[in-house]
């Protein structure tokens, strides 16, 4: 199915909310310079176009109708938002949460670490060394992922399964389909 991803919504930077990392307690010099270009929050509700996210849903649902779809995926923790839940969430059928908390601390580093961003290459690749990842993972990500609380802000009713993030993509993949109905060998 299609994917819509919330990152693809976020607003120009002039109306999104200051970011200062200074605080953070880096390592050596500071802020690596990988991260010091990074002055505006985008993980925060208010950074999302929530009309311009809710109209690609929109559209891209009634393409899916009219293409026979079955699935069309929603990608955004911004869903379990309280903007999220009044908006897009509700029209989702069913939400597959990756939960983090449980996961071994050295293991959600290194996965996040060493991701690539969207369009881009990993911190890891652009030079972040793993102690300053560290500091920016627990100081700002994981902060700003703990203001959410999950569970709270999915809409009353919703279908919802929570996977470790710690397991293996196949396993995650397997458990997924099979929340969705899918056919495992698919």
């Amino acid at each position: 199915g299609e994917v819509v991803n919330g990152d693809d919504f976020f607003l120009e930077d002039s109306h999104l909310e200051a970011l200062d990392l200074s605080a953070l307690p880096w390592p050596g010099e500071g802020i690596p310079a990988a991260l010091a270009n990074k002055r505006t929050d985008t993980n925060v509700p208010s950074a999302i176009d929530w009309g311009a996210f809710e109209a690609a849903v929109d559209e891209a649902r009634s393409n899916a109708i009219e293409r026979d779809q079955e699935l069309l995926f929603v990608d955004s923790f911004m869903l379990l938002s309280g903007a999220g839940r009044d908006g897009v969430a509700g029209k989702v059928d069913r939400f597959i949460l990756l939960e983090h908390a449980s996961a071994p601390p050295e293991l959600l580093l290194e996965r996040k670490w060493g991701r690539a961003r969207p369009g881009g290459a990993s911190y890891k690749d652009r030079g972040v060394t793993e102690e300053e990842y560290k500091v920016y993972l627990d100081g700002y990500v994981l902060a700003r992922f703990s203001a959410l609380e999950q569970a709270r802000f999915l809409p009353p009713g919703t279908r919802s399964i929570t996977l470790p993030c710690e397991r293996g993509l196949a396993q995650l993949v397997r458990e997924a389909r099979s929340f969705l109905g899918m056919d495992a060998a698919a």
